[in-house]
């Protein structure tokens, strides 16, 4: 079993269902972290779980529950946003994608069936294609997600490959991706692009690239990624 500090068991259910383990036990400490605590603090953090441990330590896993597979899948595969007026209905989306947790607040692009697949003509490959599987949660990053989320960041086609390129990078082991995408610490993932490419996507690779007077393309590439 594994004692995790409160603000991280979502964090940890997820992690254990990715790798197989939904009903793992977990016991929450009463803290954010027992870095820096005194050992009264500690204390107080720590007894709350003892129930929990003992109750873990002593217990069959199969005895323990497991997590419903239909538990947290309450979103349609399609959905569908309408409003007064297309305002109105783009603000909707929005709305819901910040609340599903989809978003981070940024506004984005209704990744629409005919964006979609305007998007994916860019490409010869095909839209199930895997291209890497993402941790914290073994996420299947195809050629058709990776095209909806360029079209929610307000990419053009022609962006795509670069794109694609992009998530293999990402998921190479010796980038660790793992660690960027779940740590509470300020990590800023950095794309190098070379070639006669960064010229035909309107890459900004001149003055200003990394400061005041950068491009859109530049801005459009953090945001996807």
């Amino acid at each position: 079993m594994a004692l995790v500090a409160e603000p991280f068991i979502e964090d940890a259910k997820l992690t254990a269902s990715s790798e197989g383990m939904p009903n793992f036990p977990l016991a929450g400490l009463n803290a954010r972290s027992l870095t820096n605590l005194s050992p009264d603090q500690i204390k107080r953090a720590v007894e709350p779980a003892f129930d929990d441990v003992i109750k873990s330590l002593t217990t069959k896993l199969s005895e323990l529950g497991k997590v419903s597979q239909e538990e947290g899948s309450t979103i349609e595969e399609l959905e569908v946003f309408r409003g007064t007026d297309r305002l109105s209905a783009w603000e909707s989306m929005n709305s819901a994608f910040l609340e599903y947790g989809w978003s981070d607040g940024f506004p984005i692009v209704p990744p629409t069936e005919e964006k979609v697949d305007e998007m994916l003509r860019a490409t010869k490959r095909g839209p199930e294609e895997v291209i890497a599987v993402l941790d914290p949660g073994m996420g299947l990053a195809t050629v058709k997600k990776i095209a909806i989320n360029a079209v929610m960041a307000g990419c053009l086609p022609e962006h795509l490959p670069v794109l694609i390129a992009a998530v293999r990078g990402f998921a190479d082991p010796r980038f660790h991706y793992r660690i960027v995408a779940m740590s509470t610490g300020p990590h800023t993932p950095m794309m190098v692009i070379n070639g006669p490419i960064r010229r035909k996507i309107g890459l900004n690779c001149e003055g200003g690239a990394l400061g005041p007077g950068q491009s859109l393309m530049s801005i459009l590439f953090l945001d996807v990624l």
